[in-house]
């Protein structure tokens, strides 16, 4: 079952504005690779990926896409992938396979500015829980992420689930559901 969603609200997150990334904003959100990755992935293999990723969607209201973080300028600082899991028995689970953020010196505010980004969106979806699931790391973007989950991820609620890191969520009951076997 897919589940059709209208597209998340223009939200502000610790002063940034939470927005999607449309296909022909791929190269937006090219200089925060540029920033991050060493070396960072070819731009126009960039743009293919932002593509082959949205090209899922059947409309802008989708199961999947991608959110960024922006100033007020509209430059990225931060963004995550996302797709919706299901299984018959539980509520979606919110899987987010790609994130990045930019940090300023001497914290991980700009990856908990995420994390609250991909909380607020789980929360609005009716979510179950969220599994941030770890990347092939070729550069070494991975284990800088899965370092900053490791400083921050418990605070925001997150466990580490082998090499993914998950988020359960409570009902409105208080009750918290385990993902069993989730389909995308």
């Amino acid at each position: 079952m897919t589940a059709i969603l209208a597209q998340p609200p223009h939200a502000t997150i610790e002063g940034w504005r939470l927005r999607p990334l449309e296909r022909s904003e791929a190269a937006l959100a090219y200089p925060l690779l540029l920033a991050l990755e060493s070396p960072p992935v070819p731009l126009p293999a960039w743009q293919e990926r932002v593509r082959g990723w949205l090209a899922g969607r059947r409309s802008r209201k989708s199961d999947r896409g991608i959110m960024t973080l922006r100033n007020q300028a509209g430059v990225i600082a931060g963004m995550f992938f996302y797709v919706l899991a299901t299984n018959a028995e539980a509520p979606p689970v919110l899987l987010v396979p790609f994130i990045r953020a930019i940090e300023p010196v001497g914290g991980w505010r700009g990856l908990g500015a995420v994390l609250q980004a991909i909380d607020a969106l789980a929360q609005r979806l009716g979510c179950s829980g969220i599994l941030v699931q770890a990347e092939p790391d070729d550069n070494g973007t991975w284990i800088q992420i899965s370092s900053g989950l490791e400083a921050i991820g418990r605070s925001h609620g997150y466990v580490r689930r082998g090499t993914d890191w998950y988020r359960p969520i409570e009902n409105e009951a208080g009750i918290v559901r385990l993902p069993g076997r989730l389909t995308q």
